[in-house]
């Protein structure tokens, strides 16, 4: 549907295309995916849609999901909008084949893979949102509901949330907005108090060094997408607490290191324009 012929080659946003060979937007290989996602990020314009999911839920006995998406138009829009909701799973086990060139040469049996997509909850092409004029400020709901093969971990799945704008083939269809909610929510994380603050924090976690458990603080002044991730000294993923919106708050996060081994590991903050990492120890 887009036109791939070849592994591994992408697209940013549906703003590059196979036609022509590629010219003037042409696919975007390895080699090239750090300065196309760099430029997109500092280049990127307001969005023409805000994309916010609300009442989610997820029924541990039966493994379905469900949740309501709000979609508001942030300036009068004509034309056919779409959205589409993709399951995807992380921290799943299986070999992978390091090239010398991106690692260690040879099969590695415990590589963790992350973003693996599992199931397109409304289809390739996903549903309309509007149907005519989508005016300024008109706030357009629609419903997601999926039950969770038995194999798949909860707490490892995310809702992916993508909208797009029609076109004649789905690879000019540039995407206008998007959004992550995990389907269990968040992991070991509480409100601290009803204040908003004002700026952007990251504690340090304590104890520290620690054993098994540690807590660690932070604040956002505005709603917005948040995400909250360990790493281990080799840059590997090893625990994601959030990663979808939020509501502006304090919160605080209780992190269990039961599951890892004795180590130096880093957790870093994005939210909105702010990023920041921090190292713990943990001891055994």
């Amino acid at each position: 549907m887009l036109g791939f012929s070849a592994y591994p080659t992408g697209i940013f946003d549906r703003t590059n295309h196979p036609g022509n060979n590629g010219a003037p937007y042409p696919y975007i290989t390895s080699g090239m995916w750090v300065s196309y996602a760099a430029n997109r990020y500092n280049s990127v314009p307001n969005s023409k849609i805000d994309v916010n999911v609300t009442a989610t839920n997820y029924n541990s006995g039966t493994r379905e999901y469900t949740a309501t998406v709000r979609t508001m138009a942030n300036e009068n829009l004509s034309g056919q909008y779409k959205i589409v909701y993709v399951l995807t799973e992380d921290n799943v086990v299986y070999p992978q084949n390091f090239y010398a060139s991106c690692g260690t040469a040879g099969y590695h049996n415990d590589y963790v893979h992350h973003d693996i997509a599992r199931i397109v909850i409304n289809g390739e092409n996903g549903e309309n949102i509007n149907s005519g004029a989508w005016n300024q400020n008109q706030i357009i709901n629609r419903n997601i509901s999926v039950t969770l093969d038995p194999a798949w971990v909860a707490a490892n799945c995310n809702v992916n949330i993508i909208v797009y704008k029609d076109s004649s083939s789905l690879f000019f269809a540039a995407v206008e907005q998007g959004a992550k909610q995990s389907v269990t929510g968040m992991v070991g994380i509480s409100t601290n108090n009803n204040e908003v603050p004002e700026t952007y924090s990251l504690s340090q976690n304590y104890p520290n060094p620690f054993n098994p458990t540690t807590n660690i603080q932070f604040s956002i002044p505005k709603d917005g997408f948040v995400s909250l991730k360990v790493y281990n000294s080799s840059g590997q993923l090893v625990q994601v607490h959030t990663d979808g919106f939020m509501s502006a708050g304090s919160y605080n996060v209780d992190l269990d290191g039961t599951g890892l081994s004795s180590g130096i590991y880093f957790y870093t903050l994005v939210a909105g324009d702010f990023m920041q990492t921090k190292k713990m120890i943990l001891i055994k």
